[in-house]
């Protein structure tokens, strides 16, 4: 079972208690949803598989890349000094490269309006808690296989990404950021990988039939 954007609502859990939370746990309240049927949907996919996963990695190479690239050209490091460490797209093109045998993309094209801080963090509570979540799932990568590069799932081992995006997520809130839009943000975020993993899992299943 695969649960990839699960564990940031485990981790807004824990500190329900503590001041300053209204939007992260706006986030994880409004978005319930949207997160809720791309969890079902990528728990399709079976990671000891190497063909599951391959199209695991290639839902992500469908959304994460553009996701990034969109966000920093709108200013996603005025945000978030750190963005060079957190950003992924480097180590998934490497582990895309090292498979042998890849999905067939599909002519996906996600839009993104990043224009505003509340639209860019909203955005990067997805992404951030997309990287807590393969924590979980790095466990069930068959180890030493080539068949099964783990560099995007492994990204940020050891270091506090996740603690120090909810730290600046806290600060933007009390500084009054515009929570309906970091709301719609994430939801289209959540939407957007949906929509990726449907085209895929469709496509694969043609190809399958003929």
């Amino acid at each position: 079972m695969t649960l990839t954007f699960t564990t940031q609502r485990d981790m807004l859990d824990r500190s329900a208690d503590k001041p300053a939370v209204r939007l992260r746990m706006a986030l994880r309240h409004e978005t319930r949803e949207a997160h809720q049927a791309l969890d079902d949907l990528m728990s399709t996919f079976v990671l000891d598989d190497p063909t599951d996963y391959a199209r695991f990695l290639t839902v992500h190479d469908m959304v994460l890349p553009a996701a990034e690239r969109a966000l920093e050209e709108s200013g996603i490091a005025r945000d978030l000094p750190d963005w060079p460490r957190r950003r992924r797209r480097a180590a998934l093109h490497d582990d895309l490269a090292e498979l042998s045998d890849r999905p067939q993309r599909p002519a996906l094209q996600p839009s993104f309006d990043f224009s505003s801080q509340a639209a860019r963090l909203g955005a990067a509570y997805v992404l951030e808690g997309s990287r807590m979540g393969a924590r979980m799932l790095v466990d069930k990568v068959p180890e030493g296989d080539s068949r099964f590069p783990t560099r995007f799932l492994r990204h940020g081992e050891g270091e506090r990404l996740w603690p120090g995006f909810i730290q600046m997520l806290d600060t933007a809130d009390g500084a009054g950021l515009q929570q309906e839009r970091a709301i719609a943000e994430a939801e289209h975020m959540f939407d957007s990988y949906r929509r990726a993993a449907e085209a895929l899992l469709k496509a694969e299943s043609l190809k399958t039939v003929l």
